[in-house]
């Protein structure tokens, strides 16, 4: 094994010093490429985060107005439904008021009326 003496000898030799500045140089440019890798990863990856994030803003837009067409749609079937019970109500009533024989014969307007209860 060399010994500290040698090492010292070697680094007062012209050659020594060339070898330890190449050493040097190339640990630098070493470094400075694994740092421009990392960075350009870090980069990259911010990059793909920021595509993630707009996507699933995107997504939540699409939801909320999902969500909100489907609220409109429950609140007009809710009012269509309990409109068709206020003429069915109104319908029975007219029934009820035309006497009990009127009950068992439904005339053409009673058949007309029923079908337009159903549009």
């Amino acid at each position: 094994m060399p010994s500290l003496a040698t090492f010292l000898l070697l680094a007062r030799s012209p050659i020594g010093r060339a070898g330890g500045i190449a050493l040097i140089a190339l640990a630098a440019l070493g470094w400075a490429y694994f740092k421009g890798v990392g960075d350009a990863s870090a980069r990259c990856t911010a990059a793909a985060d920021r595509a993630r994030i707009g996507a699933l803003e995107r997504d939540l837009a699409a939801a909320e107005r999902s969500a909100r067409l489907a609220n409109d749609q429950a609140r007009a079937a809710t009012a269509r439904q309990n409109t068709l019970n206020q003429r069915i109500s109104d319908y029975e009533a007219q029934l009820a008021a035309s006497g009990d024989d009127a009950q068992c014969v439904l005339t053409d307007d009673d058949a007309r009326r029923l079908r337009e209860l159903a549009r």
